[in-house]
């Protein structure tokens, strides 16, 4: 995490600037793939779904500030938005077969 630090005399408040950078937020983004629903908590997924968590707050970062949406930008043209649902859908079925 990027952070700058505002100080204050009473308390120390700490806004983050960004979560990820660009190069960082691309190399996930082109690395993003599809699992199994038997695949669902192994250690590849977990560490995928560590970084789309990322991803998610960077980008809500990202518009909040009206800044450059480059993660947005990312996964339209490395055409990942069907991975994104493909992973939305799995984890849904894989709640209702589990639970």
């Amino acid at each position: 995490l990027s952070q700058s630090y505002i100080y204050s005399s009473t308390h120390v408040s700490v806004m983050v600037e960004a979560v990820l950078f660009a190069p960082e937020a691309e190399s996930y983004i082109e690395n993003l793939q599809c699992f199994s629903i038997r695949e669902i908590g192994s250690s590849r997924w977990i560490v995928q779904h560590e970084q789309l968590e990322k991803l998610n707050i960077q980008a809500a970062l990202s518009a909040k500030r009206q800044e450059d949406e480059f993660v947005k930008e990312s996964l339209v043209s490395h055409d990942k938005l069907p991975v994104l649902i493909y992973e939305l859908v799995s984890i849904e079925v894989w709640k209702s077969r589990v639970f």
